[in-house]
């Protein structure tokens, strides 16, 4: 049989010794008595959470990468950002990315904020479908577009915001000029007599449809200009398609069937290809948690590191505080566990304040061991 190494017998004690809560050094368990009086009533131990008087303001934009500025002064670092000790009052936020309209918000006068703001792209990117199944996409500057299908699947063309106008000069022009003619039809055949040679209306007739030719010429030069501007901001999106949920949601199948090689492969090619996204910092949880599992502590350990120092989203911040939290203990360091228990910010993500407090107690007993 392998030996288990030192890390694999950390955890096994960490297991152990949640099961089994130790005594007090120098005492022994009590043991039940027949003597003793029974009762109903099961023991409790009330645990107060300790008074934080700082106050936390998560600042996160998606995608990720945003450069902050708070009343009109940049901060160091990019969103997502976790703020402590934040001074009370009302502040403006605003969050800017190229290739994206800038996002603003307000952080409340008092108390805990978590601001999620949305970066509207400059250019879209739309999915494609093609024949062949795979499809592409298209990174599209803001405009209308006409969707139609071809030999090679859905084509997108550009629609001139003028194509109305041109439109209706090319259809008026016919009809000027048709007029234009018939004007001048009438006075071959019955000239005029006086001092003027033409009549005013088809002076007028032949100025009308000049105008229009110039507007015509005009207008055409303006749409080729445009179309190819649309050419050159037109850019390719991603390979196969933007759907990263239906991505990622194939790694979460694969790790519950308990397949971690697989779902670790899978999270860390979605993070390759999703690096910007909100999901990239789940996948991220993932493969740290996988880690862990696969008893590579050090490794996992550094992976939370990273998300609650320079990936502090709402809601997944305090999983990756328990987890780096976790990984202290299963290396044998009990009081950098409850250390860490510390930054926790209570601001969702599935973990109760009393669940971690009693943990935080059971962490303080075990300390006094080591």
């Amino acid at each position: 049989m392998a030996l288990l190494n030192r890390s694999a017998l950390a955890v096994l004690l960490a297991a152990a010794l949640a099961a089994f809560p130790p005594t007090a050094l120098g005492q022994e368990a009590p043991v039940a008595s027949a003597d003793a009086p029974a009762t109903a009533e099961a023991t409790t131990v009330a645990v107060e959470a300790p008074e934080r008087t700082c106050r936390l303001v998560f600042i996160a934009a998606e995608p990720l990468g945003g450069t902050v500025y708070i009343d009109g002064v940049r901060l160091d670092g990019r969103a997502p950002l976790l703020l402590r000790d934040f001074p009370e009052g009302a502040a403006a936020v605003r969050v800017e990315k190229e290739g994206y309209h800038p996002a603003e918000a307000e952080i409340p006068a008092t108390g805990d904020a978590s601001l999620v703001l949305a970066l509207v792209p400059v250019r879209i990117e739309l999915g494609l479908p093609s024949s062949g199944g795979d499809g592409n996409s298209l990174l599209l500057p803001p405009g209308t577009y006409r969707l139609a299908t071809g030999p090679a699947g859905l084509e997108v063309a550009a629609v001139y915001p003028r194509q109305r106008v041109l439109d209706g000069v090319r259809f008026a022009l016919p009809a000027v000029g048709a007029v234009g003619a018939a004007l001048a039809a009438r006075e071959i055949l019955a000239p005029r007599e006086g001092d003027y040679l033409v009549s005013a209306e088809l002076v007028a007739a032949l100025g009308l449809g000049a105008g229009l030719l110039a507007w015509d010429f005009v207008l055409e030069l303006d749409r080729r200009d445009f179309l190819e501007a649309f050419r050159g901001e037109t850019a390719p999106g991603s390979a196969g398609g933007t759907d990263a949920l239906a991505v990622l949601q194939i790694a979460d199948r694969a790790l519950g069937r308990g397949d971690f090689g697989e779902a670790l492969g899978r999270y860390e090619a979605f993070v390759e290809a999703f690096p910007d996204t909100r999901l990239s910092i789940q996948a991220r949880l993932e493969i740290a948690a996988i880690r862990y599992l696969l008893g590579d502590l050090a490794l996992a350990a550094e992976l939370y590191r990273e998300l609650t120092d320079e990936y502090p989203w709402p809601g997944l911040y305090d999983r990756a505080v328990k987890g780096r939290s976790d990984c202290a203990l299963a290396l044998g360091d009990p009081a950098g566990a409850l250390e860490l228990l510390g930054l926790m910010s209570f601001s969702g993500g599935g973990l109760e304040r009393e669940d971690v407090e009693i943990h935080r107690a059971w962490l303080e007993e075990l300390s006094g061991y080591f």
